[in-house]
């Protein structure tokens, strides 16, 4: 489930910024273009306007592969990130489950509420990291 609802949200995140990318390079090279028509007069040499249109594909091909480096960058940082906290969610089960087994054998009272004290501080740390994988899916 958390699978399907990461990669949701990363296709909506992708789409939403593709458009703004789209329409921050669309006023960028209208700028730039603008901008030659003004040095030139109004009326630019055909040279002038193939190398303003070859400068703005190449302005956009850089801005984009630039972008989507990050934003793939940062997917595989939050992957990655989910991956570790699960593993340490996975290392902390096991114990809490081990401290339990050994508060189920233990007849000592005092070794119990020594027991209970660490299990109730191993939950409050387990809820705290399962409360942040949530937010980072």
């Amino acid at each position: 489930m958390t699978l399907v609802n990461r990669k949701q949200i990363s296709l909506y995140d992708e789409a939403e910024a593709g458009l703004n990318s789209l329409v921050k390079q669309t006023a960028q090279v209208g700028v730039g273009l603008l901008g030659m028509l003004l040095l030139t007069g109004g009326n630019p040499p055909a040279l002038t306007v193939g190398l303003s249109v070859l400068g703005g594909i190449a302005f956009v091909a850089w801005s984009e592969e630039k972008r989507l480096t990050k934003f793939y960058a940062r997917q595989t940082q939050l992957i990655h990130y989910s991956v570790s906290e699960e593993k340490r969610l996975t290392k902390l089960y096991e114990r809490l489950a081990w401290l339990t087994r050994e508060l189920a054998c233990t007849s000592s009272a005092k070794k119990k509420w020594q027991l209970r004290d660490r299990i109730n501080e191993l939950q409050k740390v387990i809820k705290e990291i399962e409360s942040l994988v949530e937010e980072n899916q």
